[in-house]
């Protein structure tokens, strides 16, 4: 079900039932080795970022700005919204790296760059559609196997779940080496909004990537 209507599950990108018995009590606590992912557009759905604590798997919606259904064309979530997000996030938190979609947010990430560092704040474009695909298959995957959990107390939880659900699926014309074919996220409605989701796989991405790399939390703030 999405918003009290039924939804098939084949069009849906994830296993939402299988989402849904991943929440834990456990939060992400202050101080937490964690990388984040960023993705959505500025005028129009929504915007998120969502974090992963690297050595559990666990992820939780750090922020989200959506545009309510009745906006009109003039509703904006604005530069220094996101830039202070993130702020907090790298106070409140040790963090790796977190990877972003720059499209609509390309100067704002490149001013989070210069403060935090081009190794930090890392550029993933999601247009590219064999790796954006492989990333929605690790995603999938981790969802099925219950390597990634999620923290079902913070506010935003809802969202988090509402948006997993909205994420369809479009297929490409990529197999993998046992002949299933490939997807990327879709819209189901237009009304439904998945941006959570592709910053949730951009996130576990990094985190993945951390992991490949051995990193460790250092001892200072991540600025440079």
């Amino acid at each position: 079900m999405w918003l009290n209507r039924w939804v098939k599950a084949g069009r849906q990108a994830f296993d939402v039932k299988r989402w849904g018995g991943l929440a834990t009590a456990d939060p992400i606590a202050a101080g937490s080795f964690v990388t984040w992912g960023f993705d959505g557009a500025r005028y129009r759905d929504s915007t998120a970022i969502v974090l992963t604590d690297i050595p559990t798997g666990r992820q939780r919606l750090w922020a989200l700005w959506e545009k309510p259904l009745t906006a009109d064309d003039k509703w904006e979530i604005t530069e220094q919204q996101v830039l202070d997000s993130l702020d907090e996030l790298h106070d409140t938190f040790s963090v790796w790296r977190g990877y972003y979609d720059p499209f609509y947010w390309t100067e704002a990430m490149r001013k989070a760059a210069g403060k935090y560092g081009d190794k930090v704040v890392v550029e993933w474009r999601t247009n590219r559609t064999l790796a954006a695909a492989w990333m929605a298959r690790r995603y999938g995957e981790a969802i099925s196997g219950g390597d990634v959990t999620r923290c079902k107390d913070d506010p935003l939880a809802e969202d988090f779940d509402r948006h997993i659900a909205a994420a369809g699926r479009e297929t490409v014309n990529h197999w993998d080496d046992q002949g299933e074919q490939l997807f990327i996220l879709a819209k189901i409605h237009p009304d439904r909004k998945f941006d959570v989701a592709m910053a949730a796989q951009l996130s576990w991405e990094a985190r993945l990537d951390a992991l490949k790399a051995g990193a460790q939390p250092d001892d200072g703030p991540t600025y440079f």
